[in-house]
């Protein structure tokens, strides 16, 4: 359309500062929320950040820091790996970093997150890895769980495999 002098304009644009994906060490849960925003909608159930919630979980499992980076997905519906592999090099070479948790369940991505544990251990960043499948919407079998397990075969891996849990 064509706007006049003198009109109002309202523009509404997301914006996300280029340092919200950069790594952050966090000491107290509130703090991972005031970052990524809640965990789920306590009405639905439905996760509104696989990274706050994993944090949680982590310090309700005694954890007293977590290092928390987000992906940049050029799709946020779709993060690819690629994008998960540039938010894993972010993380490299930090001796902080324990336990490395990918927040989500996608299977591509288990060889990814297994050879960044590999390479950052054999560094000197012993690192352990505790992975998922997520089988929310194609439910994922017992057998296929044992194969996916054995192709990973690490002993630095935790495979997981609940698709819905209760809090």
């Amino acid at each position: 359309g064509h706007i006049e002098p003198g009109d109002t304009v309202q523009i509404l644009y997301q914006y996300t500062d280029t340092t919200f994906f950069t790594p952050y060490t966090f000491y107290d849960f509130d703090d991972v929320k005031n970052a990524y925003g809640e965990p789920f909608d306590p009405a639905t159930g439905t996760i509104s950040s696989e990274l706050t919630l994993a944090a949680q979980f982590a310090f309700l499992n005694g954890a007293f820091q977590v290092v928390c980076v987000a992906v940049n997905p050029s799709n946020p519906a779709s993060p690819t790996v690629g994008e998960y592999s540039v938010a894993l090099d972010k993380l490299k070479d930090d001796p902080m970093i324990a336990v490395v948790v990918p927040c989500t369940g996608q299977q591509p991505l288990h060889q990814l997150v297994q050879e960044h544990v590999k390479a950052q251990s054999e560094n000197r960043f012993g690192r352990r890895a505790i992975l998922g499948l997520d089988g929310t919407t194609t439910p994922v079998s017992s057998s296929q769980r044992i194969i996916d397990a054995g192709e990973l075969s690490d002993r630095r891996i935790i495979l997981v495999s609940p698709a819905t849990f209760k809090y």
